[in-house]
C-alpha cells in the first residue's frame, strides 16, 4: 500500500497558496543533513473565534504533507522516514497552540500526530483509483446515475470552454441557496480561474441546455498529475437541471483518465452529499484531520459541527 504521495499536490503547489491564501500561508519544513528538504507542511495564519490558528487556506482539501521518499526503499525504512519527519514537523509547529490540518488519504500513519497530542478525526472520501477502462467505470455506476447521465445528455451539451461569469454566477447560486455569500469571494475565484489554466492544473466543464443556450450548471476540476479533484460546482436552481451535474462529473472522470491516475470526490460528511458521490461507484478511503488547541478552541470546535448543522450549512 503507497503511504504518502512523494511529490508535493496541486494544493501545496506555492501558485495555489498564492491565490487562495495571498500573504497568508507559510510552510513548516524539515531538511536532512545535507540541508536537503525532505518533508513540508504549508499551512495558513489566520484567526479563528478571535484567536490565532494554522490552518488549511479555503478551497483546499488536504496539505499533504510532503515527505521524500526513495526509490526502492523498503516498507520499514518508509515507516521510519515518515514518523521521523512527521515527528520532526510537529517540533517545527512549536508552541503554536491552535492547528487545524486535514491530511492526503495516502498519509495514515499519524501516530505521531496522536502520542503529541493532537486529536485526530476521520474523515472519508471517495475516490476513483483505476481509470483506466471508462465502461467499467460507467457499468460500476447506480443505475440511477446512468440513467441521469444518459437523459441529460439528451437535454444539454456538455462542454468545457465555459466563462469565468459564468461560474462565478452559478456557483454563487449554490451558496445563496444555502444563505451564504461565496466564501472564498469572489475575486479569489476569478485568480483561481485564471492561475489554474496558467499553470495547465484547471478545468471548467458546464451543461448548456440545448434549447436556451444557457448554461445550467457548471463544475470546477483541479488536478495534479496523482489526482483529479471535483473542487466545486454550481447549478442554476430557478431551472430543472435534473441530470446536469451527472453528466458534468461523469465528462470530468473521462477527463481525468487523460491527466491524472484517480478521481476524488472531496468527500463529504453529509449523508446527502455523501450518497450522491457513493453513486459514482468510487472506493472509500479515509483521510485524516489532526488538531489540536486551547480550552476555547476546542469548546468552539466540538459544537461548530451542530452550529453549521442548524443553520443549514454544508
Amino acid at each position: 500500500m503507497r503511504l504518502i504521495v512523494e511529490y508535493g499536490s496541486v494544493f501545496e503547489q506555492p501558485w495555489w497558496l498564492d491565490v487562495v491564501a495571498p500573504g497568508q500561508w507559510d510552510a513548516v519544513t524539515v531538511k536532512d543533513k545535507n540541508g536537503n528538504c525532505i518533508g513540508r507542511l504549508p499551512y495558513v495564519k489566520t484567526k479563528r473565534y478571535g484567536v490565532g490558528c494554522c490552518e488549511l487556506p479555503i478551497l483546499t482539501q488536504h496539505v499533504g504533507p510532503w515527505i521524500k521518499l526513495e526509490k526502492n526503499m523498503k516498507p520499514v525504512a518508509i515507516l521510519k522516514r515518515v514518523k521521523q519527519v512527521s515527528e520532526d514537523l510537529i517540533k517545527e509547529f512549536g508552541t503554536k497552540s491552535n492547528i487545524d490540518l486535514y491530511f492526503h488519504h495516502s498519509f495514515q500513519y499519524v501516530l505521531p500526530f496522536i502520542w503529541a497530542g493532537y486529536n485526530v478525526e476521520p474523515k472519508f472520501t471517495y475516490v476513483i483509483d483505476n481509470l483506466e477502462n471508462m465502461e467499467s467505470i460507467l457499468q460500476g455506476m447506480e443505475a440511477k446515475v446512468r440513467n441521469l447521465i444518459k437523459n441529460a445528455e439528451k437535454k444539454y451539451d456538455i462542454i468545457d470552454n465555459i466563462s469565468v461569469d459564468d461560474l462565478v454566477r452559478l456557483v454563487g447560486d449554490t451558496f445563496k441557496k444555502q444563505g451564504r455569500d461565496l466564501p472564498m469571494g469572489e475575486a479569489v475565484l476569478r485568480r483561481l480561474y485564471k492561475e489554474a489554466f496558467e499553470h495547465n492544473a484547471g478545468k471548467i466543464i458546464g451543461a448548456v441546455n440545448k434549447e436556451t443556450g444557457q448554461v445550467d450548471s457548471v463544475a470546477y476540476f483541479l488536478y495534479d498529475k496523482h489526482s483529479c479533484y471535483y473542487l466545486l460546482g454550481g447549478k442554476d436552481y430557478e431551472k430543472n437541471t435534473a441530470g446536469a451535474q451527472e453528466a458534468i462529473l461523469w465528462e470530468g472522470i473521462k477527463f481525468a483518465a487523460t491527466v491524472s491516475e484517480e478521481f476524488d470526490f472531496e468527500g463529504s460528511m453529509i449523508p446527502g452529499i455523501e450518497s450522491f458521490f457513493r453513486g459514482f461507484g468510487g472506493t472509500p478511503k479515509v483521510y485524516y484531520r489532526a488538531w489540536r488547541g486551547g480550552l476555547w478552541f476546542r469548546v468552539l470546535n466540538n459544537i461548530k459541527p451542530y452550529i453549521k448543522k442548524i443553520l443549514g450549512y454544508k
